[in-house]
């Protein structure tokens, strides 16, 4: 059972990371219908008080305020229709706008547009600065230490079992992940980079024991051009590995500490809480 456990965890993450990601084609802002219900709700409510406020031993009277209950209606619904209408050309042309400075390549609509889809399609990073057509990503890979002890395996009669890792092994299985997710990140965030040309990418380490973003280690920086960027896990290792740092560093040290206790990377602290825990069950 270990053994299946493992392998769904490490082989899934490897499996994955060269999905394709594709940015839906705009299909514009439907416009919001005024329901039966709230109308119905409406006409009931003015009718109610027409038969109120009226003599109730007038039948004049009663028709008189009826009617003029149903002109009040007529208008509310005639300027709620207007009023949904306006709202709906205020979207439309926000909406517009808003797609054709992401496909301008506008820094703070790209900046969006990219954070969300690395959040919808569940990757583990963040883009935190685009400057001058190149994009800073953050990578979060698990921690050395939450990469599991032993790996899968197979006994001398094929036999599902698992294997004590040697610390080569672990740390080659550990930088396997941390190329898939890697991949991952820069194959979805491709996607929302509008006229970005190069990326530079920090790879951070999140223990599993506090997922805290200000705990977090950075074991490498690369720079690469988006259009070259490797499309599997090996590939994105050699960049990982020639990025190594000699040690390891706070990520304050390399982003700032402002921007890592200040509050400025929400979509950084929600992938830091949902990061998968590879540490043994």
């Amino acid at each position: 059972q270990l053994h299946d456990i493992i392998h769904a965890m490490e082989a899934g993450a490897l499996a994955g990371a060269t999905d394709n990601v594709s940015v839906p084609a705009p299909t514009g802002v439907p416009e919001r219908a005024l329901s039966s219900a709230e109308v119905n709700a409406h006409r009931k409510a003015l009718r109610k008080e027409a038969r109120r406020q009226a003599n109730m031993f007038s039948r004049r009277r009663r028709k008189a305020a009826l009617a003029e209950a149903a002109g009040r209606h007529e208008t509310w619904v005639n300027e709620k229709r207007e009023s949904i209408a306006a709202e709906h050309q205020r979207l439309t042309a926000l909406h517009n706008a808003t797609i054709s400075a992401w496909r301008s390549g506008d820094p703070a609509t790209v900046y969006i547009v990219t954070n969300a889809i690395l959040t919808a399609s569940g990757a583990p990073g963040a883009l935190v600065s685009l400057v001058d057509g190149v994009a800073t990503l953050l990578v979060f890979a698990p921690a050395l230490e939450d990469v599991h002890p032993s790996g899968p395996s197979y006994s001398s009669g094929g036999s599902p079992t698992i294997k004590k890792r040697t610390k080569p092994e672990r740390q080659m299985a550990h930088r396997r992940l941390a190329g898939a997710n890697a991949v991952r990140v820069l194959n979805s965030a491709k996607a929302g980079l509008n006229r970005t040309t190069r990326v530079e990418v920090v790879v951070v380490t999140l223990s599993s024991s506090t997922g805290e973003l200000r705990d977090s280690a950075v074991i490498a920086t690369f720079t690469a051009d988006l259009a070259k960027i490797p499309r599997d896990s090996s590939g994105m290792m050699a960049l990982i590995d020639r990025g190594a740092l000699p040690r390891v560093l706070p990520l304050e040290a390399v982003l700032g500490d402002g921007f890592v206790n200040s509050g400025q990377a929400p979509a950084i602290a929600v992938l830091a809480e949902t990061m998968d825990d590879l540490a043994s069950p």
